[in-house]
């Protein structure tokens, strides 16, 4: 019983094959990749935004009044004084307590400009996000 093996031509068919289909499905396989890595980006912009608004709303309802110091630093006052500090330009923020303190960082995904008094309870500032500023207004209590 002979053992047929393939020829050199006959290899090099295939692999010009392999080759006109591969190039064929690289670019479809490298859109899908890219819209992966955006579409997970997003979802991280978003869960940095959600956690950084949600900081906000309980130091906020914590608090009874704001003492201004200037316009990226103010305290709210309530059973205890936390200072609220915006770092990087705005790209960040820092709650301070007598305990200690935690900072955000939005990485990008969300910008504040300076705090702007409204009333003793409120405050409003610029929110920068995916191209659109739109204002954020924080009140004290519940």
């Amino acid at each position: 019983m002979s053992r047929r093996a393939f020829t050199l031509i006959e290899v090099m068919i295939v692999i010009a094959i392999l080759g006109i289909v591969t190039e064929g499905i690289l670019p479809g396989v490298m859109q899908i990749q890219r819209l992966a890595f955006s579409q997970n980006q997003e979802l991280q912009r978003q869960t940095i935004t959600l956690e950084a608004f949600q900081a906000f709303k309980r130091a906020f309802d914590a608090a009874w009044r704001i003492d201004w110091v200037q316009d990226d630093l103010f305290l709210l006052r309530g059973t205890e004084t936390m200072r609220v500090i915006l770092t990087r330009k705005g790209g960040g923020v820092r709650f301070e307590r007598a305990a200690g303190g935690v900072t955000l960082d939005f990485h990008d995904a969300i910008r504040l400009s300076g705090f702007r008094s409204i009333d003793a309870k409120t405050v409003q500032c610029s929110v920068e996000m995916s191209g659109a500023v739109f204002p954020m207004y924080w009140r004290c209590g519940q």
